[in-house]
């Protein structure tokens, strides 16, 4: 396990949740409160606000169209599940032009570029990143589920 599913492990204020398809994992979804995470440092965290960190499997056999939308969309009613959420938090990667484009699809609003500082603890190193702030309010109706993604 490497250090970083250590220091999620340890803390009450960060969860990670394996996705799986057909019993294969497919994702790791991580959620976590913005006042106990490095992003902190960045912006001003409000009541309400979650933080949402998804990192995707690499794809074996054939690509799934469709599949990241539906995956986080669905990822996105779970998060907002819990009425005490009213806002998810995204930093991903600047230069994930894919990630960026997917949160932009999906409704999140780009703040602006941010520097998440190195991290360099016993139990857990974390490089600086340059990251995109991005915020998703809390829809006043959630949208319905979504269908399975289709095998061709």
């Amino acid at each position: 396990m490497n250090s970083s599913c250590v220091d999620v492990d340890r803390r009450d204020t960060h969860h990670a949740f394996m996705v799986r398809l057909n019993g294969e994992p497919v994702a790791l979804f991580q959620t976590y409160e913005p006042t106990e995470d490095r992003v902190s440092d960045c912006y001003a965290v409000r009541e309400g606000d979650i933080g949402v960190h998804l990192m995707l499997a690499p794809v074996t056999g054939r690509p799934r169209p469709g599949f990241s939308r539906t995956l986080i969309g669905s990822l996105i009613r779970f998060t907002f599940r819990d009425p005490a959420v009213l806002r998810a938090v995204a930093e991903p990667d600047a230069s994930n032009a894919k990630a960026l484009a997917l949160l932009n699809r999906l409704g999140f609003v780009r703040q602006g570029e941010i520097t998440l500082p190195e991290i360099d603890l016993p139990e857990v190193y974390l490089p600086e990143k340059r990251a995109v702030l991005a915020f998703l309010d809390r829809p006043a109706v959630l949208p319905a589920a979504v269908a399975a993604v289709r095998h061709a």
